[in-house]
């Protein structure tokens, strides 16, 4: 509309030199206006490249989050079917260990340790696994309640007892100097924190032994 009225008004013009200005003045805006109107249909595309962009996105996302599902149920599965029958044979080496079906020799015992403790250590990897998977589900639960950490260190502690005795190390809960106010936590985890560290300190500790202590601080 603009450039219609110029160039009327530029036809109009009663002197050369303000049909020169005019004319001038109408190019001028004619280029601003072409230069308008592409930058526009530029930013027209490009929004409708990003959209496109967009959308490839979403259906990448929607895609790997199903392949993530599926290998969070997968790995789930696998640990269920592999806890199952270790569970069982953990049972029978304890009972063995118990002399549940007689006596053994010290050689029978030391093997029946050592298979006890890698069934031990193939249950807290699939337990990890399990986690695992329930933190990316978003299921990962903290049962929460006041709880005494000493009494599950000395169970901890008897229960990891053969894996020093193995290495020829000692390990014991040392005497408590002062009292151990109980804290509010889930007791599976925490035992689980206390058995870390305490592996990681049998298999580190190359003699002498592990003195477990519990203390406010």
């Amino acid at each position: 509309l603009i450039i219609i009225i110029i160039l009327i008004d530029a036809f109009l013009a009663e002197t050369k030199t303000e049909f020169i200005l005019k004319s001038g003045l109408l190019i001028g805006i004619a280029v601003i206006s072409f230069l308008l109107i592409r930058s526009v249909f530029r930013e027209i595309l490009a929004r409708e490249k990003i959209a496109r962009i967009s959308e490839d996105l979403k259906a990448a996302n929607t895609k790997l989050k199903e392949i993530n599902e599926a290998k969070s149920e997968f790995v789930s599965l696998v640990s269920h079917q592999f806890r199952t029958p270790l569970t069982s044979i953990k049972g029978l080496t304890s009972m063995l260990m118990e002399n549940f079906w007689g006596p053994l020799n010290e050689e029978q015992k030391k093997s029946l340790m050592q298979i006890y403790s890698s069934e031990e250590r193939l249950l807290a990897l699939i337990e990890n696994l399990l986690d695992v998977t329930r933190i990316e589900a978003g299921k990962e639960a903290f049962n929460l309640r006041p709880l005494g950490l000493l009494e599950i260190a000395k169970g901890v502690v008897q229960e990891m007892a053969p894996q020093a005795e193995a290495k020829g190390l000692y390990l014991h809960l040392a005497e408590q100097k002062e009292p151990v106010p109980p804290v509010n936590a889930d007791s599976l985890k925490i035992r689980q924190v206390m058995q870390n560290l305490i592996e990681n300190a049998i298999k580190y500790t190359p003699k002498g032994g592990i003195s477990v202590s519990i203390k406010k601080e």
